[in-house]
């Protein structure tokens, strides 16, 4: 039950990063007060994670010990591997550069049944952080009937990116009230690849007559939200 809010709790910072760039300038085109003020506020923000981080680390909170796990005289092992740290499998000659590589790559293994679930999980990832947060602001001045750099569009764009980061955390948290089965979760999936090629396509410039009507820049703001909403969900839900 911890992986949900703990992964809500990464995306804690973007959002309240982003409500306050909402408060800064709603409509996308008229700021209300000057960016210093915006930058400085972040700095705040950046500060206190840095002071709070420095202190677990200093102090060991949560962390647990090393030597501690393991018995006095115990000599270490290397992860997953049976080798003893520094030599091969036979215990005299040093590792091959194969059997280093093969060590190195011990942290990716994972049993077949839940391969499925890693690769959902990267490509939903993906999806929200490398493809609609990118290309999100172009696809949003794509909206706009007037063109690019237009108010609607703007307006559109600060929209769409504040209601995504709000409800990415909700969806990680939903991932702990409300888990679904291995069904549902496929095709929430496929709903959230949807709504991501939705706004890419709208980015790229497809079906601009139908983006630029009311209904459309609704549409749009709804996927950019969606793609936010099924990633912080369907990422949590990989790791339950």
């Amino acid at each position: 039950w911890l992986v949900g809010p703990l992964r809500t709790g990464t995306h804690l910072p973007s959002l309240v990063t982003a409500l306050l760039g909402e408060s800064q300038n709603p409509s996308g085109s008229h700021i209300l007060f000057p960016s210093s003020l915006l930058l400085q506020a972040y700095s705040a923000i950046t500060l206190a994670g840095a002071c709070t981080w420095a202190v677990i680390v200093h102090y060991g909170i949560g962390l647990r010990e090393p030597a501690a796990e393991r018995p006095e005289g115990q000599e270490a092992k290397c992860p997953e591997s049976g080798m003893e740290a520094g030599y091969g499998a036979d215990g005299g000659k040093p590792p091959s550069a194969l059997q280093r590589l093969s060590a190195s790559l011990d942290g990716f293994a994972c049993p077949r049944a839940l391969l499925w679930f890693v690769v959902v999980g990267a490509v939903v990832d993906v999806l929200q952080g490398g493809v609609v947060v990118v290309a999100g602001d172009v696809g949003a001045e794509m909206t706009d009937p007037v063109g690019c750099g237009a108010d609607r569009g703007l307006w559109v764009a600060r929209t769409s990116f504040t209601a995504n980061r709000i409800v990415l955390p909700l969806g990680g948290l939903a991932s702990t009230l409300l888990p679904c089965s291995r069904r549902v979760f496929g095709a929430l999936a496929v709903v959230q690849i949807v709504s991501a090629v939705a706004v890419l396509s709208a980015c790229l410039g497809f079906f601009r007559g139908a983006w630029t009507t009311g209904e459309g820049q609704a549409l749009y703001i709804a996927c950019y939200a969606l793609t936010g909403a099924l990633g912080g969900y369907l990422l949590t839900m990989s790791y339950r």
